[in-house]
């Protein structure tokens, strides 16, 4: 990894593995992962502990994504490098990560798309939901909320040079062995 300092963005519909992925490569490397559901789940378990009606979820949620940019632009600030795990599938995600680019212009953002079939997607979150179904809802609660739909098409819709596209139908190795590749090659065209 050198002495870069990396906004590694982990993206992609639900259940194609990105917290997965992204668990293991801040392993890997060594550097703190932020991740979206945990911050948007804390911030609603906190929020319901107080006035369980007064708060809808999409607050909580909102509020966790403000954190988690807040979070990832202060250890970008201090030179260590930063995993978010985000859907990257709303506008303002892309609008954060690029407001904390152009403020921080030594730091290389590197956007990755995990993809996979639909199919793999609903298996991966029931075996999800069977591990651990106080945390995880079914497949099918999950896959039926209605704002997935404009997720996925903004996720397709992505056109930008910066953005990885990977196979998440692929075993988890092989594509930790392309997020590697990709970090490589934009180090190679950086120098």
């Amino acid at each position: 990894m050198d002495n870069d300092t990396w906004l590694l963005a982990l993206g992609g519909f639900p259940g194609t593995g990105k917290s997965t992925v992204a668990g293991l490569l801040a392993n890997d490397l060594r550097i703190p992962l932020l991740a979206s559901d945990l911050m948007g789940n804390t911030i609603k378990a906190v929020l319901a502990g107080h006035a369980p009606a007064a708060v809808p979820s999409s607050v909580a949620f909102r509020a966790g994504y403000a954190t988690l940019f807040a979070l990832a632009e202060e250890f970008l600030s201090h030179g260590s490098s930063v995993i978010v795990d985000i859907n990257l599938g709303w506008r303002f995600q892309w609008e954060a990560l690029d407001a904390i680019q152009g403020r921080h212009s030594a730091v290389r953002l590197l956007p990755f798309i995990l993809e996979c079939s639909r199919q793999t997607s609903v298996t991966r979150l029931e075996q999800r939901h069977l591990g651990d179904p106080q945390r995880y809802p079914p497949a099918e609660e999950f896959m039926n909320q209605p704002q997935l739909e404009a997720v996925d098409q903004l996720l397709r819709d992505v056109d930008r040079p910066d953005v990885h596209r990977i196979d998440a139908d692929r075993p988890v190795v092989d594509v930790m062995e392309r997020i590697r590749a990709a970090m490589a090659e934009t180090n190679r065209g950086a120098r």
